[in-house]
């Protein structure tokens, strides 16, 4: 899900796209929004797609990748700064095989878990250590090897093949989590000796689950997105309240996610359009159960 549009793929990878499409996130050919899925233009079958603010990507089965949306910052990777209503092919002969969308840049993983990104970069979170946008990928410097990517904001947090978090670009919240409040253009290690084995991006905040199912946060905590128990911002990853262990943890914006290995889904921070989905708008400092459907 991107901020205010929604794709999904089927089992024969074709993408469908709703929501909002003044920048043509949709990919369907036109600027109209939709409120049901309607299917993205093209031939194309994808194995991923990620979604930013205004712009998607996806990966088809050889490698490829597509972005089409909103484009102003080169986000989309062709080469321009022309929006885009359908798939548009980056420009870049690397196969993909995984892909992350933050605010106005993108980033994706290669078959040997390199690391390229393209976009906005004014706070570093391209990662090349150079600084200023690029409308085509860019190697991330440091010569780490990535088994998955995360993109928020204006950072981006990587998960090394030796189970630490990086994390790249804007710092001015501690979302970076290395100890300061410093932007860095290049990885960075967040400042724990855990081992994490997924990790997690919302705007200003960072999420990990550590490799026994622990949830650790840091960044902004305005909204209690942290799941500490306050709304006092971390700049080294703490733990989230309580005892759970998870199998999955999720971030967007300013609320934060997690699936236990029970089975349950607890959701906890920004709560005034109903995210946490507990039935309420009142915001939540520590993991929330979300309310049953129903039978």
């Amino acid at each position: 899900s991107g901020l205010a549009h929604v794709c999904a793929l089927n089992r024969e990878g074709e993408a469908f796209c709703w929501g909002a499409n003044g920048q043509g996130q949709l990919g369907t050919g036109s600027r109209a929004s939709t409120r049901q899925p309607s299917p993205v233009s093209g031939t194309n079958r994808f194995r991923a797609l990620a979604a930013g603010v205004g712009h998607t990507c996806g990966i088809d089965g050889a490698g490829a990748a597509y972005c089409w949306g909103s484009n102003s910052s080169g986000q989309l990777g062709d080469g321009s700064s022309d929006s885009r209503n359908v798939p548009t092919r980056v420009s870049t002969t690397a196969a993909f095989q995984q892909i992350a969308a933050g605010w106005q840049h993108t980033c994706a993983l290669d078959g040997q878990g390199r690391a390229f990104c393209w976009g906005a970069n004014g706070s570093g979170q391209l990662g090349d250590d150079v600084g200023g946008s690029s409308a085509t990928p860019v190697p991330v410097a440091g010569g780490n090897r990535f088994r998955a990517l995360a993109a928020g904001n204006a950072h981006t947090c990587g998960l090394s093949a030796d189970d630490r978090i990086l994390c790249w670009g804007a710092n001015d919240s501690g979302q970076l989590g290395d100890g300061s409040n410093q932007s860095r253009p290049e990885p960075q290690p967040v400042a724990t000796t855990a081992r994490f084995s997924s990790v997690a991006t919302g705007g200003v905040h960072t999420c990990g689950l550590t490799v026994d199912g622990g949830a650790m946060c840091w960044g902004t905590n305005v909204y209690g997105q942290l799941g500490d128990g306050t709304t006092q911002a971390r700049s080294a990853p703490g733990p989230v309240a309580g005892f759970e262990r998870f199998s999955q943890i999720e971030a967007f914006g300013s609320h934060t996610c997690g699936r236990t290995l029970s089975g349950g889904n607890l959701c906890w921070g920004y709560n005034v359009e109903g995210q946490i989905g507990d039935g309420t708008r009142d915001n939540r400092l520590v993991p929330t159960p979300v309310a049953s459907a129903g039978p």
